[in-house]
């Protein structure tokens, strides 16, 4: 899923989506894809009867000579199956329990995704159309209820994104002082907005996607220079539903103490303004030297500000060269 952003469709990809009638459309080759598989494994299961008859209707149509009329009968060949195997149903049961993607502005769209990696969700605004593009897997239909799980998790993200109570923005600022900075904010504010979905999904009576444990996991991770009470306290609370925006979590992920001073409790370094997580204890007597050095380079600058080891080391250095 795409967190940070709303992308604009291009002019002809659109028309192509406003072209269906249906809210709910497919991929020609999702649907082909789908429906191959599923009579395969109707022949495997001893369900010969009805792959017998997919085969024969796809046969008639291969006597068609006209190239653009035999394919659009193997597309409404695949449609009217991909229904008739109560496939598109499973799409539309999951979808008729978000009402907030009811509205007729807005278009969902069933993509093939060739690996896992490609599986997501997608929001696109082009004017007052808005379209969300999810791409799936096609053998993700026959690993039990993967499917419900992972659109309900998709979805449910989707809402929010639409639903002014959450206050989403696509245009927001990381502000990290540097691309690490901002990779590790945007990967908190995932996790935490991912956990905020699992646990409405949980107080519904759904399964979840990524087990509990395991985004705990991924939290204790990201925010490992919290305490273990302060973690568990933000977990606890995602849990219980507490009501969040975009900015809460955007603002837990940008964690305040990253912009400040160390000697006032945060964790930037004034001078290098970098990440530290040692604040130094500057009271002892054979520092005086190096603090006035550290002055006279950096007027603004205090002990009260604190400083890293690194840039006090080098200070350190320095003065040791010099004498």
């Amino acid at each position: 899923m795409r967190l940070l952003s709303t992308v604009a469709f291009g002019q002809g990809y659109r028309e192509q989506l406003m072209s269906v009638s249906m809210k709910l459309t497919f991929e020609p080759s999702f649907v082909e894809n789908a429906v191959f598989l599923a009579i395969r494994r109707c022949e495997e299961k001893g369900s010969r009867d009805l792959a017998q008859k997919w085969h024969a209707e796809r046969n008639r149509i291969y006597t068609i000579k006209d190239d653009q009329v035999r394919n659009k009968a193997f597309k409404q060949l695949d449609d009217q199956w991909l229904a008739r195997l109560g496939l598109r149903t499973r799409f539309e049961a999951i979808l008729n329990s978000f009402s907030i993607l009811q509205s007729d502005s807005l278009i969902i769209h069933i993509q093939r995704a060739l690996a896992r990696k490609d599986e997501g969700s997608e929001l696109y605004v082009q004017g007052d159309v808005k379209t969300n593009l999810v791409k799936l897997q096609t053998m993700r239909l026959f690993e039990g209820d993967y499917v419900e799980k992972f659109l309900r998790h998709e979805w449910l993200h989707i809402s929010d994104m639409l639903d002014p109570i959450f206050q989403y923005s696509p245009h927001v600022v990381l502000s990290g002082r540097s691309e690490l900075e901002d990779n590790l904010i945007r990967d908190r504010y995932r996790l935490l907005w991912d956990l905020y979905v699992s646990a409405r999904l949980l107080k519904m009576g759904f399964y979840i996607l990524i087990p509990l444990a395991q985004q705990k996991q991924f939290i204790d991770r990201a925010f490992s220079k919290w305490t273990a009470e302060a973690r568990e306290k933000i977990f606890q609370e995602i849990l219980d539903q507490k009501h969040q925006t975009q900015s809460d979590f955007l603002g837990l992920a940008r964690d305040e103490k990253l912009t400040v001073p160390l000697g006032q409790g945060g964790l930037l370094c004034p001078l290098c303004h970098f990440t530290s997580f040692d604040p130094l204890d500057l009271s002892a007597q054979q520092d005086a030297v190096i603090i006035k050095k550290i002055q006279r380079d950096y007027p603004d600058w205090n002990t009260d500000l604190g400083i890293c080891q690194n840039c006090f080391d080098l200070y350190q250095s320095k003065m040791r060269a010099v004498g």
